[in-house]
């Protein structure tokens, strides 16, 4: 009887505690809390906490709480720094009678956060990692009162079943670079989160940003296991899968990683990275050791890289490069380092970078080569040869080498000349290469030292033996269009270089050259017609190409016995290909002024003749205008023409014009005639009055007195008359 009592008392307080549990979810409003939330947040954050959904709470089968629409304020109540759509906790009841804190389930829907670096380095977030590390009130965490009180605390576990994480949306700007990254359409499935225990977790998004522009759906799956009293987590067959908009694949494999009291450690983690762009196949993997002991250096250990590239604009049998080094980043005085060894095919190349500075990157190098083909992989290769047909000829210039009339335009669908990203970068180093080949050149000892920075590359001491001889000098190009040139030549095969860089026949032999240029444009003919600066020229045993004068000088002998039996007046002609005079020197200096060249002391000697001569070269157009005065000082007779030639001792003009791969030349034969027949005369006459051959010259007078007057000077000035 007293049993049946004792039931029925059991049942009926069992009763009243679910209609107690009942009427108090049934009245419960949780909306109520909403105010107290608000205030909890803003004056432990300084933000202010918006929620403009309704909560909810439920105690059976499981405590769960639903919030809607929420959005959280930048620092100090300005602006907006995260939100979300809405929110969903469960935790278990029975394990909560054990003091355990199981949750069953997490799940954010429609979370958006964006983080910032400000200019001055600090971020919006700040004032949160702040408040982590203090207790209501701002007092920093203290130990547990006693023993008891730690064995308590110890004794609560907290697990979490399931987290879901959907449609999330998270951001990071950095003002002070302008870099912007956004990681969209995020979303997380986790099976298990709990101290000492194994769990797995899927991810998948898409990544965008800028500086450098990125555009990539990205996968992660990873095994990990955390430890709660430590703080200890591991990362177990980590693989994140990426592809870019473009079709640029990239798998990252992080076998294991431990991550505890501040450091990283593990095994070598690795990238592999395929795609085709440009229709060319790109295959790179790199490999590298992660460990960072808390609050120390980064250090980057068993870096390894491998590298091939095939494609049309390659060579055929592609591009292979492999190094091997280590680095370290240290994060609190934002410096860096790097050495890597390698072959670049085949060609072994050592390198050394540092970073004195990370943000903004203040970058310092040391590169040595072997040898390097630039050509090969397609980059620095001449142009081709201009067509005479394909040269517009140029307007009407002024004495004073304006043009007359419209300046030229620069020519529709010209290139802009490309200034590499590095010009935007702090840089400054040294490369050194053995045997270097580009744009068809070959050089050897090539030694450069540069520099960049505020959208400009300097070249600041280059130095090489090329075209058998040596090369000094330095050069400047900026993202404005300003360029600069100058060096000089010792030594060199001009004929070889000037086929190389002009693409023409113009000159043989070998001797000096110096150049001193500088101008403005994006593009090359805007830039070649704005070049303004000077040039020097001191040429050994060669030829001027284009133009053989000693034909031309036959040629006008032979007019001229025309002109006396009413021939032409002139002789004009256009040159044949292969022509060539030779000569023993060549001097000339230049002055550039808008693209062309202007010279008046051209001197050109050889046992045959003596020219002189002015003008000016058109570079953008590639053309020319001389005038040559030319003094025959030896005989025709090796040439073809008489033993003793009427034009000896006569200055015969000769003007040079036309582009340069076609020239014409043209000769006043007339005028030229009138002269050969004064000085004819006046020979014979000199030798007949005379007795004997003329001396051309009177002799010296001594210091302080002077020369008598010679019999021939008058004879010259009565047929001059």
């Amino acid at each position: 009887m007293r049993l049946r009592r004792v039931l029925i008392a059991i049942v009926t307080v069992f009763v009243l505690v679910v209609l107690a549990l009942g009427v108090f979810v049934a009245t419960f409003d949780a909306n109520r809390f909403k105010p107290t939330i608000v205030e909890l947040v803003e004056k432990h954050t300084g933000r202010q906490l918006t929620i403009a959904g309704d909560l909810s709470l439920s105690v059976w089968p499981r405590i769960a709480l639903s919030i809607g629409p929420a959005q959280l304020s930048g620092p100090k109540g300005s602006g907006e720094f995260a939100r979300i759509e809405s929110a969903r906790i469960g935790v278990a009841l029975r394990p909560l009678l054990a003091r355990r804190v199981e949750v069953e389930h997490v799940a954010l829907d429609g979370l958006k956060l964006d983080a910032v670096r400000h200019r001055d380095g600090s971020t919006n977030f700040d004032d949160l990692l702040a408040s982590m590390k203090t207790q209501p009130g701002g007092a920093a965490p203290s130990a547990p009162a006693s023993p008891a009180d730690a064995a308590s605390a110890a004794a609560t576990t907290v697990s979490v079943a399931a987290v879901a994480l959907r449609n999330a949306s998270l951001g990071w700007r950095d003002e002070s670079t302008g870099a912007e990254w956004r990681l969209q359409e995020l979303a997380l499935e986790a099976d298990r989160i709990g101290s000492g225990e194994p769990g797995r977790l899927e991810a998948s998004g898409r990544l965008s940003g800028t500086k450098p522009v990125v555009d990539a759906g990205l996968k992660l799956t990873s095994g990990y296991r955390a430890d709660f009293a430590t703080g200890r987590i591991e990362l177990v067959g980590a693989k994140l899968d990426a592809r870019t908009s473009d079709g640029i694949d990239a798998h990252v494999d992080v076998p294991a990683l431990s991550i505890a009291d501040g450091g990283i450690d593990g095994e070598p983690i690795s990238l592999r990275l395929q795609g085709e762009r440009d229709a060319t196949k790109l295959d790179a993997a790199l490999a590298v050791r992660v460990v960072a002991p808390a609050n120390e250096p980064i250090a980057l250990r068993d870096l390894r890289v491998d590298l091939g590239a095939s494609g049309a604009a390659l060579p055929p049998d592609g591009v292979q490069a492999s190094f091997a080094g280590a680095g370290v980043v240290d994060p609190k005085r934002k410096t860096a380092a790097l050495t890597l060894k390698g072959t670049l095919d085949g060609s072994p190349v050592q390198a050394r970078l540092t970073a004195p500075g990370l943000s903004p990157l203040v970058l310092q190098y040391d590169v040595q080569a072997d040898r390097l083909d630039v050509d090969r992989y397609g980059a620095g290769r001449p142009a081709p040869a201009k067509n005479a047909g394909d040269t517009k000829t140029a307007p009407e210039r002024t004495t004073s080498g304006t043009t007359s009339g419209t300046t030229r335009a620069p020519a529709a669908g010209a290139e802009a000349i490309p200034v590499p990203p590095i010009a935007d970068v702090d840089t400054s180093g040294s490369i050194r290469i053995g045997a270097l080949r580009a744009a068809g050149v070959d050089a050897t000892d090539v030694t450069m030292t540069l520099r960049s920075g505020k959208g400009r590359i300097d070249v600041t001491r280059l130095v090489a033996a090329l075209y058998g001889g040596t090369l000094a000098g330095n050069a400047s190009l900026a993202t404005s269009g300003r360029a600069a040139l100058k060096m000089q030549l010792n030594g060199i095969d001009v004929g070889a270089a000037l086929r190389q860089f002009a693409q023409r026949e113009i000159l043989d032999g070998r001797g000096n050259v110096s150049l001193d240029v500088h101008g403005t444009g994006t593009t090359i003919p805007a830039l070649e017609r704005s070049l303004a600066g000077s040039a020097r020229i001191a040429l050994r045993d060669g030829a001027i190409r284009g133009i053989d004068l000693g034909k031309v000088l036959q040629q006008v002998q032979t007019t001229i016995a025309a002109v006396r039996g009413g021939g032409a007046s002139a002789l004009e002609q256009q040159s044949a290909g292969g022509e060539k005079t030779a000569f023993s020197s060549l001097d000339a200096s230049f002055a550039i002024r808008d693209g062309v060249a202007h010279n008046d002391d051209l001197d050109v000697r050889s046992p045959l003749l003596r020219v002189g001569g002015s003008g000016r070269i058109d570079l953008p157009d590639s053309t020319l205008d001389y005038l040559l005065r030319i003094s025959l000082v030896g005989t025709l007779a090796g040439q073809g023409g008489a033993e003793r030639s009427a034009l000896r001792g006569v200055t015969i003009p000769v003007r040079v014009r036309g582009p340069m791969a076609s020239l014409s030349y043209r000769v006043e034969v007339a005028d030229l005639a009138r002269d050969a027949v004064k000085q004819e005369l006046t020979r014979q006459i000199e030798e007949r009055l005379l007795g004997r051959e003329p001396s051309g010259a009177t002799p010296d007078a001594k210091p302080g007195q002077s020369a008598k007057p010679d019999p021939r000077d008058l004879l010259r000035g009565l047929i001059g008359r």
